[in-house]
């Protein structure tokens, strides 16, 4: 059977999506409808909770997976979809997530008693299709820095929200400078994309990568501390360094949705279709979603269900997934 894996950060998992639905949770016995509670919530639907139930083709009644475009496109004319989004993660915690997950399916990684659900997904990678949206470039990690055997999370909004850690502001802000220069975060995030396409590729797994919400910087700094990336300014730093330029042109361009890694983000395809679904205040929420932006965000700027929907459909008729269907 034919698998969609979906991998990223909240823009995938269906963050900030709210109902006054009941969570309902598969077990394959029976369902449990739990009423939502936020405390309780985050105990029960954990990421590695999550991560397991989608895995095993059970989640799917949750609102946020249901909403979110893994869950509109899981209920289009496709194979299962799998969704893999976690909130928060780096562009580092991303590939570390598709790498262990491919592993586990396709490797030699010795799996404990309760993970043997992994080896149900496919039996070839001709069955598997992963979809890669990748986070904010600026989003940092160091492992084990509290001495966990864990990534901690590092970006510029860390100054801000009490990330520190055992840092002093006066320590972090001089890390945050030395890892946030536009040139290193660009040469990592094109490494980044070099290293998870040559391992896919290595396993025979077909892919697409494409940006969640980098290169229209505005918009997102309304609404967050995100530092990010214009478009603009992203080609202009890869095209004046001989190594950045070189880097890009090893990466083949037909693994991006658009066809290229510049200025084909999620955010950027529901932007150009804000003017065809305006708000009418009579009917639809308005609360403090920002002005201007219609039904297709959240009050935060994550995509809305509609929004999720329309991607969700962009998606589905790309050619690299019709590709994969036939």
């Amino acid at each position: 059977m034919k698998r969609i894996l979906t991998f990223g950060d909240s823009w995938v998992s269906g963050g900030s999506l709210t109902s006054e639905m009941n969570k309902v949770y598969y077990d394959n016995r029976h369902k449990h409808e739990i009423p939502y509670d936020e405390k309780e919530d985050r105990q029960l639907f954990d990421s590695t909770t999550e991560s397991t139930l989608n895995a095993r083709g059970e989640y799917k009644d949750n609102y946020e997976f249901k909403h979110s475009w893994p869950g509109f496109l899981d209920r289009l004319d496709v194979p299962s979809v799998l969704n893999f989004g976690e909130g928060g993660l780096s562009n580092q915690q991303i590939i570390s997530k598709v790498v262990k997950s491919l592993s586990r399916i396709f490797g030699n990684v010795t799996l404990r008693e309760h993970e043997s659900f992994w080896l149900e997904i496919a039996d070839n990678p001709d069955e598997v299709f992963v979809i890669v949206s990748w986070t904010s470039l600026y989003r940092s990690e160091i492992f084990n820095f509290t001495e966990d055997g864990e990534y901690t999370t590092f970006g510029i909004q860390s100054l801000y929200e009490n990330h520190n850690g055992d840092f002093s502001n006066t320590e972090l802000e001089s890390f945050l400078n030395i890892i946030t220069n536009t040139p290193y975060i660009i040469e990592k995030y094109l490494q980044q994309c070099l290293y998870l396409h040559s391992f896919l590729k290595s396993i025979g797994v077909k892919h697409l990568f494409f940006n969640s919400f980098n290169e229209t910087t505005d918009v997102i700094k309304s609404v967050h501390n995100h530092k990010l990336i214009g478009e603009d300014e992203l080609k202009r730093e890869v095209f004046k360094n001989n190594h950045l330029t070189m880097l890009y042109e090893i990466i083949p361009q037909d693994i991006f949705y658009g066809g290229s890694l510049f200025g084909n983000s999620q955010l950027a395809f529901l932007l150009k279709q804000v003017d065809n679904y305006l708000l009418d205040e009579k009917k639809d929420y308005v609360g403090e979603r920002p002005a201007g932006y219609s039904r297709l965000f959240l009050d935060d700027m994550h995509p809305s269900e509609l929004g999720n929907e329309l991607w969700s459909n962009e998606l589905y008729n790309t050619e690299q997934i019709q590709d994969f269907l036939k």
